[in-house]
């Protein structure tokens, strides 16, 4: 019989052509002697935090360890709450939190990324009414929304689906709102600085002041919605919808006058080019022998400019009604939470 000292004897003669190996029997281990699993305590390992731009090494981790210990030892490490913390590793997110290190293929030096996420606000006991006319105080769940309710919660106002998908189509039609009004800005200014005038006639003048005016207005109209969407206060919001909408009606009238002047523009250009044509008895321009350049316009050419200049007011008019309409929509989004966030306190 021979043995060893790895806790296993051999049985049978160095003659025998079979050999079997039966465990010898131990003593249990003593009251407060410490048991070390040699397995276990090879298998120990440590990996790296990575926080904003700083490295922690966490250690005594084996693959059998739960995310929910291993954010226990970060805790310890980065002084960030377990529910304030994201991991992520390979670009997974270590969750739910009784998953082990094994699940995510975590070994030794491995690097997790942590991210924290912001504070909930703090809890506050609320007395609430119960059926049998008992009170009972309902305290606020720490790391779930501020403001609970019967629909399970409210949650920040950016993050609302119905809000921020509204908000996006309000800032669009800010945006080519600040456009529309830069050029028109630009292209009236423009007109003026090499004329030297501001237009032919006391009509044409006065829609060239008014439209500059309108567009000057524009741009700062523009403005105070981007202002409005990033602070979503529902006074910023209402005080923005109301400007658009004086806006948009002065701008609405503007453009029906606007058509106006077009057409008679056009028609005091018309009977100049027929008096020019009469003047001239139907002689043939020196600089142009076969007459193409002198071609008079007519009542034709009257119908066409009034058709394209309705069809551009029609458009103005469409872009002024969907900002607006876009913009009382968000108006209702955010008084609505408002109010539901009132009534959830």
């Amino acid at each position: 019989m021979l043995s060893g000292n790895n806790g296993y004897q051999r049985v049978g003669t160095q003659e025998g052509a079979s050999t079997e190996m039966t465990a010898i029997p131990t003593a249990p281990p003593a009251e407060g002697d410490v048991v070390v699993n040699p397995l276990t305590q090879s298998e120990a390992f440590s990996v790296k935090i990575l926080l904003k731009e700083k490295s922690y090494d966490v250690g005594n981790l084996t693959p059998s360890t739960t995310i929910a210990a291993l954010k226990s030892a970060i805790e310890s490490a980065t002084d960030v709450p377990p529910p304030l913390q994201r991991l992520i590793a390979a670009g997974k997110q270590l969750k739910p939190d009784t998953k082990t290190l094994l699940d995510f293929k975590i070994v030794a030096g491995a690097s997790i990324h942590l991210f924290p996420l912001p504070p909930p606000s703090q809890a506050t006991p609320v007395a609430t009414a119960v059926e049998n006319g008992a009170t009972s105080n309902v305290v606020q769940v720490w790391g779930a929304p501020a403001h609970n309710n019967t629909g399970g919660g409210h949650q920040p106002i950016h993050f609302d689906p119905f809000i921020n998908q509204t908000a996006r189509e309000v800032r669009l039609w800010c945006l080519i709102l600040m456009f529309l009004s830069g050029m028109t800005l630009f292209n009236n200014l423009s007109y003026m600085a090499a004329t030297g005038k501001l237009g032919s006639g006391t009509l044409d003048s006065f829609v060239t002041i008014i439209d500059t005016v309108c567009s000057g207005m524009g741009l700062i109209v523009a403005n105070m919605g981007i202002q409005a969407l990033r602070s979503m206060d529902p006074a910023d919001v209402g005080k923005y919808v109301q400007s658009l909408i004086s806006l948009a009606l002065l701008s609405v009238s503007l453009r029906i006058l606007w058509v106006v002047d077009m057409i008679l523009q056009v028609k005091k250009a018309v009977k100049k080019s027929q008096e020019e044509k009469g003047d001239k008895n139907d002689t043939i321009d020196q600089d142009d022998p076969n007459g193409f350049n002198d071609q008079p316009m007519d009542s034709k050419t009257v119908v066409s400019f009034a058709i394209q200049a309705v069809i551009i007011a029609l458009i103005c008019m469409f872009a002024w009604g969907s900002c607006v309409s876009r913009a009382r929509r968000l108006q209702e989004a955010v008084n609505n939470y408002q109010t539901a966030d009132a009534g959830a306190v």
